[in-house]
């Protein structure tokens, strides 16, 4: 697949050889930032959407269309 420089893309699997791959592609001033995408995230993200999605729509009256109201909440004083 050409990209918009003109150059043919190629893809890569092992992750040396991408880095590699990137520094070729691009000229040393038009390379992404640090290359930040090809660094290694610093830690593992687990999010439950299920539950989350769940506790979210505890306190809401769902109205249709994906609107939604918040539930009234009765003060005693």
């Amino acid at each position: 697949m050409p990209l918009r420089s003109g150059k043919e893309y190629q893809k890569v699997c092992h992750k040396t050889h991408k880095k590699e791959f990137i520094r070729q592609l691009f000229m040393p001033n038009q390379r992404p930032i640090n290359l930040i995408l090809l660094k290694e995230p610093a830690y593992s993200v687990n999010i439950d959407f299920d539950n989350a999605s769940k506790e979210w729509r505890k306190n809401k009256i769902s109205l249709g269309n994906g609107m939604f109201k918040y539930k009234r909440i009765i003060r005693n004083h």
